[in-house]
């Protein structure tokens, strides 16, 4: 153990990385320093600064032990010079390196040779190198922050200070590395963030899988599966499957108990669907030799069984389908675009879920604004009796069962698009403008009511017994549409989901929240790993699916 003492103390740096401060009188040790994971050794000792050095770093104390600076170093510490106010010192095998002593700061390196050497007189600072001796003027004013940018070797030292239990100059290490490229495996898994790594490595190797098996053993992660194409939306959960509605190559249903492949169907082209409570899922195709006819189908969602229902065409090619349910028929809307002159040309099917017998249609031609092409259908919803449902700015409440028209309205502003597959409960059906409005319309009684809302960063209208919840790009809240704010809760959101197992917030951070309805307290939160594109929660259980199709289940800490 090498000591230094000046004044009052004695600094001694230990073979296991520490600092210790000694009185010189007593002999007792009064402050002990972390710094590394192996031997320190003491350089300066002054009134005002101790040097000492590692071979991770160059350290920077006060007097009292306490750390002011680090400076990274990758090669075994050879001790560092201190000469009037600078702290020379080799900090890789070709590179020598001075540092303001009062901060840390760079003032300049010396790129060279491993035999290159610092040479001190009373009013000099020289290195000899193979050219011969040169002197280097010493200037305090540091110059642009040029240190170490080798990722793995600030990984490698962040591994080992962690590991050492020293935290805080780890993350010193961390910060730099992750300034030079946040996405390096290593760096990510020294992190714990072990869903990026898999990522990062891909899940399917040796590496990714190793992540794989960490997240079970440690997030709640309880299966994972490759879905087949693109993934749209939430996951549609019936009885004990799983099933992706996305537009790619197949229908493809996963057992919610463990991720395994249940079934697959074919698709062609564009799709859409909706399920019931007893096991029955139906979705509509397109058709790969017509690209302006459909094919409507029932499946059973247990055994994977097709059976084609209804088979029709359109007048125009299709461009996208909505389907929803309600007292046993099926609703499919299918809408064309003409990009020649922004025409839009809906057609509205009602038919018999059971027999899939064509029950109604209703044919619909408008002319919009090329803005507005983006979501041309706002409203497309069954209530009781009626289904609602909008085209550019006109609404058309119909009779369920034959079609007919119930009633007719003209909206002035854009709506919002927020369509719902399965039936709205009795009451207002609530939708947004782009004119900071939300509008209840009630069909029985043939009325709209307006109120001025709070800002929105989602179309899609979430309201439960007259309070809309909501996230804008500071916080998620609950408005209560008549009477104003009831509560909000500050960060920054995806998503909110209002289901049977309560209300819940997804966070930009992949943070998914359980947020109490009437106050906004976070009852229970869980990271979800990934980003998810759409998630469903049953029980204490998260499926969601990723858009680049991963779906995934995890297991949520129960909420006390």
């Amino acid at each position: 153990m090498a000591s230094l003492g000046v004044g009052a103390g004695v600094y001694a740096g230990t073979e296991t990385g520490e600092l210790m401060v000694i009185d010189r009188d007593s002999g007792a040790i009064t402050a002990t320093t972390d710094l590394a994971p192996r031997a320190i050794r003491v350089d300066h000792a002054a009134n005002d600064l101790v040097i000492a050095t590692a071979d991770t770093g160059i350290f920077g104390l006060d007097p009292s032990g306490k750390k002011r600076w680090m400076y990274p170093s990758t090669v075994p510490s050879s001790g560092a010079l201190y000469f009037k106010g600078v702290v020379a010192a080799r900090t890789s095998s070709t590179q020598i390196t001075t540092l303001d002593a009062k901060t840390g700061e760079l003032l300049w390196h010396h790129i060279g040779q491993p035999t290159d050497a610092i040479h001190l007189t009373s009013n000099g600072f020289f290195i000899m190198d193979q050219a011969g001796i040169k002197e280097y003027a010493i200037d305090i004013v540091p110059p642009e922050d040029c240190r170490p940018s080798d990722k793995e070797v600030l990984t490698e030292l962040a591994a080992a200070l962690m590991a050492k239990g020293n935290q805080a100059d780890a993350r010193t290490y961390i910060e730099k590395a992750q300034a030079i490229d946040p996405d390096y495996p290593p760096l990510r898994w020294l992190l714990g963030d072990f869903a990026a790594y898999a990522d990062l490595v891909g899940r399917d190797t040796q590496q990714g899988r190793q992540a794989m098996a960490e997240l079970k053993r440690k997030s709640g992660l309880v299966w994972s599966a490759t879905m087949d194409g693109t993934v749209v939306g939430a996951p549609v959960m019936i009885g004990e499957r799983i099933v992706n509605v996305g537009p790619g190559a197949h229908i493809v249903a996963l057992d919610a108990a463990n991720g395994q492949g249940a079934w697959r169907q074919p698709l062609e082209g564009v799709m859409d669907s909706v399920g019931d409570d007893a096991g029955s899922l139906w979705y509509v195709s397109g058709q790969a030799a017509d690209p302006s006819g459909l094919t409507l189908y029932r499946l059973n969602v247990e055994s994977g069984e097709r059976q084609e229902l209804a088979r029709w065409g359109r007048p125009f090619p299709v461009n996208a389908v909505h389907i929803s349910y309600a007292l046993n028929r099926l609703f499919v809307a299918a809408l064309s675009v003409d990009l020649q002159s922004f025409a839009l040309h809906l057609g509205v099917d009602g038919f018999d879920a059971a027999s899939g017998a064509h029950l109604w249609q209703n044919r619909h031609d408008v002319t919009i604004a090329p803005i507005e092409l983006r979501l041309p259908i706002g409203i497309f919803t069954p209530q009781g009796e009626n289904l609602v449902y909008s085209l550019g700015h006109e609404i058309w409440a119909v009779n369920a069962a034959d079609g007919g028209v119930v009633d007719q309205r003209h909206e002035d502003r854009r709506i919002g698009a927020s369509p719902r597959r399965t039936p709205l409960p009795e009451g207002p059906l609530y939708y947004v403008t782009d004119h900071f409005e939300i509008v209840a319309y009630d069909v029985a009684r043939k009325q709209v009511t307006r109120w001025r809302r709070p800002d929105m960063n989602t179309p899609e209208t979430l309201v439960r017994e007259g309070i809309l919840y909501s996230f804008d790009d500071t916080s998620a809240y609950a408005y209560e549409v008549r009477g104003g704010q009831k509560w909000r809760l500050g960060g920054k959101f995806r998503g909110i989901v209002d289901d049977d197992t309560g209300l819940w917030a997804l966070r930009e951070d992949n943070v998914v929240q359980r947020l109490d309805r009437s106050t906004g307290e976070v009852l229970g939160q869980h990271s979800t790993l990934w980003r998810p594109a759409g998630f469903k929660i049953v029980g204490n259980r998260f499926y969601a699916f990723t858009a680049d199709g991963l779906a995934y289940c995890l297991q949520l800490t129960p909420i006390q």
